[in-house]
């Protein structure tokens, strides 16, 4: 399989794809060798096929018995380049129209020289029904095709043996090339039903329009975390206004919430709910469980006995929240 192309001869091409296909029935598709081997067996079966027709080796006029030993294995280039493009990774649809070519002249030609008995495609009748005998007729003759393949698949081990050793005879040469047409030939009629199969269901798939469109994903807002530096040389190095870095240092939230001398002063946010600042949550944490409660008791009495004070903040919070839509400032992030 190595030869120069120019030194090639028809039985080195046959032989070369026939092998091929053996291969491939063993290797995984997604094998990068898988794709190289199929071109390759293609390129060299069409150069095969082209040979035999510019010799003439077939004639319509002639029969089987008529036809050369060494020659009849040629009458299956087109079974071989039928399942080689089906192996293909093109158009698929492009790729099963090609393949039903290659079937047809192969059961055509055999059916012309009584290798096979085929006649023809069965189409439906008018309303693309067929009948349960007809159904069942079908059916009982694809078993039967499955029997005579496996039937003659051990018939064709047991002399391909001898033939490679060179110690069959003539007639079981002859014979065997027989057996291999008929095995190709069953697989070729099995192989049409699947291809017609398939291609109703690509061209109904493709006429039928997209009923939902692909949705964009959701865009989620980045997250940024909130988190303090541990030193005023952190907070020098990140910047105050760097997005998602820190604003503030310990040291300086620390003095925000509890005042300078630590007890929590009147400056920023250092007292908290009840008057307990953030250090004495610390050491009495139930006493934020009190504040809140209280703080809520006291809203609840002001909103039932209509506090002017309480009934004046809510007022004016709604009226607030009518006049701005939520995220309205929000210029940084446009939430």
């Amino acid at each position: 399989m190595e030869k120069n192309e120019e030194t090639e001869t028809l039985d080195d091409l046959f032989k070369f794809g026939f092998e091929a296909i053996k291969d491939l029935e063993q290797m995984d598709a997604t094998d990068a060798k898988y794709a190289q081997t199929v071109a390759e067996a293609i390129e060299k079966l069409e150069q095969c096929t082209t040979f035999v027709n510019q010799l003439n080796l077939f004639s319509i006029n002639e029969k089987v018995e008529e036809i050369a030993t060494p020659v009849l294995k040629f009458l299956l280039l087109p079974a071989f380049l039928s399942t080689l493009a089906t192996r293909k990774r093109d158009d698929r649809l492009l790729i099963l129209e090609q393949s039903e070519i290659y079937l047809e002249d192969f059961l055509k030609r055999c059916t012309e020289y009584g290798l096979t008995s085929w006649t023809g495609r069965k189409s439906d009748d008018g309303e693309g029904n067929r009948s349960l005998e007809q159904a069942a007729r079908d059916r009982n003759s694809k078993i039967n095709r499955y029997k005579e393949g496996q039937r003659l698949e051990s018939l064709l081990l047991e002399v391909e043996k001898k033939i490679e050793v060179g110690s069959a005879q003539d007639d079981e040469v002859r014979d065997y090339y027989l057996n291999l047409i008929q095995f190709w030939c069953n697989k070729a009629v099995d192989d049409l039903d699947l291809v017609e199969h398939e291609k109703q269901i690509l061209k109904f798939m493709r006429s039928k329009p997209q009923e939902t469109e692909e949705k964009e994903p959701v865009k989620r807002k980045p997250f940024k975390p909130f988190i303090i530096t541990k030193s005023a040389e952190q907070k020098k190095v990140f910047g105050a206004g760097y997005p998602s870095l820190p604003i503030l240092s310990v040291d300086e939230f620390y003095e925000q919430k509890y005042g300078k001398d630590g007890k929590g002063g009147a400056e920023g946010s250092g007292h908290c709910p009840g008057g307990h600042s953030l250090q004495k949550w610390a050491e009495d944490p139930e006493a934020n469980e009190r504040a809140l409660d209280g703080e809520a008791a006291e809203k609840e009495d002001k909103v039932t006995n209509d506090d002017p004070d309480e009934l004046a903040r809510m007022r004016s919070w709604d009226d607030w929240k009518d006049e701005h839509r939520r995220g309205e400032g929000n210029r940084k992030n446009m939430g």
